[in-house]
């Protein structure tokens, strides 16, 4: 066989190795199979089993498989090392046995049995799972323990930052840079975390971030964890990289975040999205507003994410109790103000959410200010920014906008703290909002480095950012992540917009849909 042939079995090997250890990973972490076969799990003589994510081997045996001692019970190492172990084990029970082999191993997670024959303790579950499932959890064993993440050294964290390099946010780009390395030089300055540096790499994105580019930064750069410190950035590519790479990731502001974590394990949303904003102005509308069932409709582009959060606005008006809910479409950079005019007029609609840009919102506003009644406008603040005060004076309607964050969030501590730093390193602040957010992210990943200790590992952070419960950052909305929960603040503000002059007054307070 030529010799590129034997490089490219070998390759292959290696590559089939790897996928079956990281198929593994996800059963001993989470129960679950990669396949979406089901595993079950038992006790003692039970012939029920319970899902096997109830079970998972990582809740008893730890991250590293050294075992969790809890009431009592002390279960036993599950590394590959002390598995094998060449004279055998004698466990606290007086029960003996020579050492695991990958077979033996396989039948004692899946029948209860040690390789002398003895049953195992009465804690450990029996685990009903397909052939290649086990195999793929004992090579995930055999790494456990051993591993060690990318970008983590025993002196250093390397953190990956992405920001703006072109383009309209290109400026804002170089103040949320400036603002991060001041805030990560602070954390250094008062003795790293846990007495490791923290290193700060950048990624200037000049637009079309692509997921190929972005595993180049990690993989060049060594990131450990990522902040992804953008306006509004590309959700979709982030994340699915983000599974790839196995890296968590902590994003302050994203149009479309995803909030199961079931998607995207590893990513971890500050802010709520346009769904979310779009929920909560529904929610508004129908319980602020003095309109009994009102008459909505959701005037948006037709491109990319904007149709599931349509649908997500129109499931919240069925809920909220809406008389109605219509949608009026259009093709992204086509917007023809008269005639989503006439829908609206023809429909009669009370409410109109609109998700387009402030511009758009004028032009529209301006064709049915003759309407009578005026319908109220409900607009999306990230979109319209702050062309909402350009609306024409002598229209009727009133205008609101869904903001994920106010002034009001700040605490007087945090607000100092953040002052101190501007002042010490003397930043600009002219993208506040954007600063602000990513500040923000700043203190949840330190946060969450901090709490996993200093035996660290992407999975440990990732436990410890699930971990957070009404988390102050001191300049935002109380953060609340979870198991299956992957926006901290999934709500909005909602804002009426003072025209003449020109500036927003509270109205509806903070609003969560459920």
């Amino acid at each position: 066989m030529p010799a590129w042939s034997w490089t490219a079995v070998l390759a292959g090997a290696v590559l089939s190795s790897s996928q079956s250890e990281s198929r593994g990973k996800q059963i001993y972490l989470r129960g679950t199979s990669a396949s979406g076969r089901e595993i079950t799990a038992s006790l003692g003589d039970a012939a029920a089993g319970l899902p096997g994510s109830s079970l998972a081997c990582a809740g008893c045996h730890g991250l590293d498989g050294l075992g969790k001692p809890e009431g009592g019970i002390v279960p036993p190492n599950v590394t590959w090392g002390s598995l094998t172990k060449s004279y055998g084990h004698r466990h606290p029970d007086g029960r003996e046995h020579p050492a695991y082999t990958e077979q033996s191993l396989r039948r004692a997670i899946t029948m209860g049995v040690d390789p002398a024959g003895n049953r195992l303790g009465v804690a450990m579950p029996k685990y009903a799972m397909s052939a290649q499932d086990a195999t793929d959890l004992v090579a995930y064993l055999k790494r456990l323990g051993k591993e060690k993440d990318r970008g983590l050294t025993d002196r250093a964290i390397r953190i990956g930052a992405i920001v703006a390099g072109e383009g309209a946010f290109s400026e804002a780009g170089r103040e949320i840079q400036a603002l991060l390395e001041a805030y990560f030089g602070d954390v250094n300055a008062h003795g790293g975390i846990h007495d490791r540096r923290v290193e700060i790499r950048f990624l200037r994105d000049p637009g079309g971030l692509r997921s190929a580019r972005l595993g180049r930064f990690i993989e060049e750069q060594g990131a450990f964890a990522l902040l992804e410190a953008r306006a509004l950035g590309e959700d979709q590519e982030l994340a699915a990289r983000a599974e790839t790479e196995e890296i968590p990731v902590v994003v302050p502001l994203a149009a479309f975040p995803e909030a199961d974590a079931g998607a995207h394990r590893h990513v971890f949303y500050l802010l709520a999205g346009l769904k979310e904003q779009g929920r909560a102005l529904v929610e508004f509308a129908a319980g602020k507003l003095d309109l009994e069932k009102p008459r909505v409709a959701i005037v948006h582009p037709q491109s990319g994410s904007f149709p599931d959060v349509v649908r997500a606005m129109k499931e919240q008006c069925t809920r909220s109790g809406c008389s109605s809910a219509i949608e009026v479409g259009y093709p992204s950079g086509g917007f023809v103000a008269a005639s989503a005019a006439a829908a609206l007029r023809q429909d009669g609609s009370q409410v109109v959410c609109f998700l387009g840009s402030g511009k758009e919102l004028k032009g529209l506003m301006e064709e049915m200010q003759a309407s009578s009644p005026p319908p109220a406008f409900l607009v999306a603040g990230a979109l319209a920014g702050s062309d909402v005060f350009d609306a024409p004076a002598a229209s009727g309607s009133k205008v609101f906008v869904a903001y994920p964050m106010l002034p009001s969030d700040q605490t007087p501590e945090g607000l100092e703290e953040f002052r101190a730093l501007v002042r010490t390193k003397r930043l600009s602040l002219h993208h506040l909002p954007l600063q602000v957010a990513a500040y923000g992210a700043a203190r949840v990943l330190v946060e969450g480095l901090r709490r996993a200790g200093r035996d660290l590992s992407r999975e440990k952070l990732l436990t410890e950012l699930e971990g957070l419960y009404e988390f102050e950052t001191g300049l935002l909305p109380p953060l609340t992540f979870g198991p299956g929960l992957r926006i901290g603040a999934p709500g909005a503000y909602v804002v009426a917009v003072d025209r003449a002059r020109r500036r927003f007054v509270p109205f509806g307070g903070w609003i969560a849909p459920k």
